[in-house]
This record gives C-alpha cells, structure tokens and sequence, in this order.
C-alpha cells in the first residue's frame, strides 16, 4: 500500500469518527432537548418570605389533572389583574422584585409556577404549560371573577409564548411580553446553528405565526444588550402585530436585569391610556 493510500484511508478514519461524534450528539440532544430548554428550581419560598402581604398560595388543576401551585394578590380599587407568565428558569419567588413593583404600584396578579416547576406536579412541555396558563385564566374569570377585560397577560421570557398563544383564544384587556423571541425554534436554530435543529425541536412556541390573531393591545419590552433572544426578535415581533402596540427597547439592558421600577412606570402609563386603571367613582 502506498503512503498516500495510507494517508487517505487516516482521513477516511477521521471523518468516519468525526461523523459517529455528531450523531451521537444529535442523538443526545433529540433525546435531552427538554432539559436543554426548561429548568426547574423550587426555592421553597412563600410571598411572606418575600415581603409579600395579602398573598395566597393556590392550588389549581390543569384539565390532564395536573395539580400546579399559583400566588395571587388582589389589585387595588380600579386596577387590573396581572396574570404572569415566567420564564424558563427558576421558580415563582425568583419573580419577587417584579411581584412587588406590581403590588406597590396597585396592580393584581396570579403568577403561575408551571408544571414541574416550583411545588407543582408533571414534567415542563409546551402543551403542558398551555394547559397549565388556561387553568389560570380559567381560575381568574370563574373562581376569582375577574371580567376578560380587566387581565392583562404578562409573559417573561420563554413565558411570551404562552401569553401569545393565550391571547389568540381570550379577549383580555392586553398582552405583555419582556424579551420575547420570534418562536423558539428560530432562537434554537440560531445557537445551534450546526444542527438540524428544526427536523429535531418539538416545543416550538411560535409566537410569530399567532401574533396576528391578537386584538389586545400590546405592550412590549426588550433590552438592547441582550444575549440570550437578541433584540431583532422583538423588532421582528412587534413589526408584525396588529395596532394598538407600543414598545420600548430599553439601553443597556440585557436579558434579566430589567429595572422593575421602570417596567412598572410604563406598564401603568399603557394601562391608563387603554383605559385599564379605572378610578374608583368608575371613570378613567
């Protein structure tokens, strides 16, 4: 055999071995890719360890059965319920900040801890969290008897998701979103751009193909630093919504460390021009 057969069939080796390393890499992250994407954590803290008062801890029922655990904080006279959608990381009381920004500023909320999330039961999916986000709509309008009119659907992160698809079936007052992506097949697509990624993905949450069908008006936030769903998403997101919206892409802001002072400031201003914060008297 001559050298240069030799040195072909070293290369042939190479990326024969090269080519079974790939697969199996595709093959692990096919099998793991919900643990790629969802991340779970139970802290273990109530809204009192938070400083939060008139907080209770709920238990609801997703329709597969699925027991979840929500906290809830009735609004201040005239003000709409907040129903919060988190992100893909942590538990309900990584939120604290934020849920205090919201009770001092006089709006409600129901934050949702998903399932396999926080104390709640099940495995994270994307139909799973679907049904998790309408047990708490439901839970908001027929046990706590808030009008659709008077929710405002606030989705964080992986959350913007859910908050898109539950707009495109409930008439509520507006829709939220904090660092949304386009879908997180895209987002996917573009981190691992040397896999095929969108043959593998089964969670896609594709906010852009719903965002059309929303009639709420829409508030959207996003940081300009940030690395985890870049900025273009939200643009992207935004341009293709239907009016009334407003964003605010904020400077040096990246994707957890929004001032939630801030947020609240302009969420009360969109609240008050949609005519959401009512006075007590029932006038705006």
């Amino acid at each position: 055999m001559s050298l240069k057969q030799k040195h072909s069939r070293k290369i042939i080796r190479f990326l024969l071995k090269l080519g079974i390393i790939y697969l199996v890499v595709i093959v692990l992250m096919a099998i793991f890719q919900r643990e790629l994407m969802y991340f779970p954590w139970n802290s273990g803290r109530t809204p009192a360890d938070m400083g939060l008062d008139n907080t209770e801890i709920l238990t609801l029922t997703a329709s597969d059965h699925i027991q979840l655990t929500a906290w809830h904080r009735p609004p201040a006279s005239g003000y709409p319920l907040i129903i919060y959608f988190h992100g893909n990381g942590g538990d309900i009381s990584f939120r604290g900040p934020k849920l205090t920004a919201f009770a001092e500023s006089g709006f409600g909320f129901l934050i949702l801890s998903y399932r396999g999330f926080g104390s709640s039961e099940g495995t994270p999916t994307e139909q799973g969290l679907y049904l998790d986000a309408q047990a708490a709509i439901t839970y908001a309008t027929q046990t706590l008897g808030y009008q659709p009119s008077q929710l405002m659907l606030y989705g964080e992160s992986l959350g913007t998701g859910i908050a898109v698809e539950m707009a495109t079936h409930h008439p509520v007052g507006a829709v939220i979103l904090e660092a949304p992506y386009t879908s997180v097949t895209n987002r996917a697509a573009e981190i691992y751009y040397w896999a095929p990624v969108r043959w593998l993905i089964r969670d896609h949450y594709d906010s852009l193909s719903k965002i059309t069908r929303i009639n709420a008006p829409l508030l959207l936030f996003h940081g300009e630093n940030d690395a985890l769903i870049p900025i273009q998403h939200g643009k992207t997101l935004f341009e293709a919504a239907h009016q009334p919206k407003q964003a605010h892409f904020i400077p040096n802001t990246g994707h957890d460390d929004f001032d939630a002072a801030l947020l609240v400031q302009h969420l009360q201003d969109f609240a008050r021009n949609h005519q959401l914060i009512k006075s007590p008297t029932g006038g705006s």
